[in-house]
């Protein structure tokens, strides 16, 4: 077929292939492939069941639950719920997923009460988890060691024994441990206690005066050792007393003066120290040991020559800038305070007169009298200091 068109000549050869040519483009597939399996349908006999939810269905049959469920999910009984948790986290299929993850698989097929909480405590004592898995937690700082307890029963360690056979109807042991004087008490328990229950056995059990003390001394083993009176439920590790020692010594008592003041014998001044506006001195006492050891200020020293010794023996001790030590070995600082007084009042008596009355005032003829009477305390003090 040919034909003309305004100087043109077609033919119908050429308008066949300029159709095919715009078909090649074409945006929709004249021909939809089928859908292919990888098995054929012929060698698929159902649907893939698992073990565990043959054991859920026949655990069932004694423990239905109550029936207010999800549709199309088993109810797991309390004996089964350890083997599902186990097959959901550990499993080869799943390879130890995260809590969201495990729970949504749970949540798949199977149900109880209690499965976010019962999830969530397996998958954290999971100890392949714990090894393998990084902790995004901050770190929880240095560790710190426990404070030295001081006297008994000022700090306590407890401690809870379970799953044990059951005796006389308890299963659970509370041990309660000072760790001042390794006193232990055992108290049987039915089950795990709560922490208001854990309260009160210790407020009962630790707390009571029975427990705590004062205690009768039955007898005196030893100069260093005591029998107690004490309670059956206590257990002490105690240390053993040779009975080779020698007997301790009791200081001496102090003697009396005739004032009726009581003083003790002095072996001698170790050292000297200022506090605040005087001296005091470290006193070694006859009959005492070391630790008996004490800081006297001078002013408790009845006898004088034991400052004198101390200074003769030590002359590179600190003292006083005049070095004066008076009686009863206070230090004397009546010099400064009589140069405190006389300058005070040469500025009062250089200062004018009142013009009303025409007398000294009342406060400057009250320095000139202390000021006086200071002096005549410094000179008696110094006709008695010893030549």
């Amino acid at each position: 077929m040919t034909g003309k068109h305004a100087g043109h000549s077609f033919s119908a050869d050429s308008i066949t292939l300029s159709d095919a040519l715009s078909r090649i483009f074409s945006e929709e597939p004249t021909t939809r492939p089928t859908a292919e399996t990888i098995l054929p349908p012929n060698r698929i006999f159902g649907m893939v069941t698992w073990e565990i939810e043959g054991l859920a269905r026949t655990a069932l049959w004694s423990d239905p639950g109550p029936g207010n469920g999800p549709p199309k999910r088993l109810f797991v009984p309390q004996p089964l719920r350890s083997k599902v948790l186990d097959w959901a986290h550990s499993s080869l299929f799943t390879c130890h997923p995260g809590i969201h993850r495990s729970l949504s698989f749970i949540r798949r097929h199977f149900w109880w009460p209690s499965t976010e909480a019962d999830t969530r405590k397996f998958i954290a004592a999971c100890c392949i988890c714990s090894r393998n898995k990084a902790n995004h937690s901050p770190p929880a700082g240095l560790l710190h060691p426990l404070l030295i307890p001081s006297r008994p029963w000022s700090h306590i360690a407890f401690d809870f024994i379970t799953g044990l056979p059951p005796s006389n109807g308890n299963t659970t042991i509370l041990t309660i441990i000072d760790r001042f004087s390794k006193a232990a008490h055992f108290i049987p328990l039915p089950k795990l206690p709560s922490s208001a229950e854990t309260t009160e056995l210790l407020v009962q059990h630790v707390l009571a005066p029975r427990f705590v003390g004062p205690y009768t001394v039955r007898s005196r083993v030893n100069p260093a050792a005591v029998c107690l009176d004490l309670p059956h439920s206590h257990s002490y590790v105690s240390g053993q007393t040779s009975s080779l020692s020698p007997p301790i010594p009791a200081p001496p008592p102090p003697r009396v003066l005739k004032d009726g003041d009581q003083v003790w014998t002095v072996r001698e001044i170790l050292q000297v120290r200022r506090r605040g506006r005087g001296w005091v001195y470290l006193e070694d006492w006859e009959g005492y040991g070391p630790g008996d050891r004490s800081w006297v200020p001078a002013s408790y020293i009845a006898d004088p020559s034991l400052i004198e010794d101390f200074y003769r023996t030590h002359p590179e001790a600190p003292r006083s800038s005049s070095g004066v030590l008076h009686k009863g070995g206070v230090e004397v600082l009546l010099w400064v305070t009589l140069l405190l007084h006389l300058l005070l009042l040469r500025a009062l008596t250089s200062a004018p007169q009142a013009t009303s009355t025409g007398v000294l005032y009342p406060l400057r003829a009250r320095f000139r009298a202390a000021a006086d009477a200071q002096q005549s305390t410094h000179l008696s003090v110094m006709s008695d200091q010893p030549s």
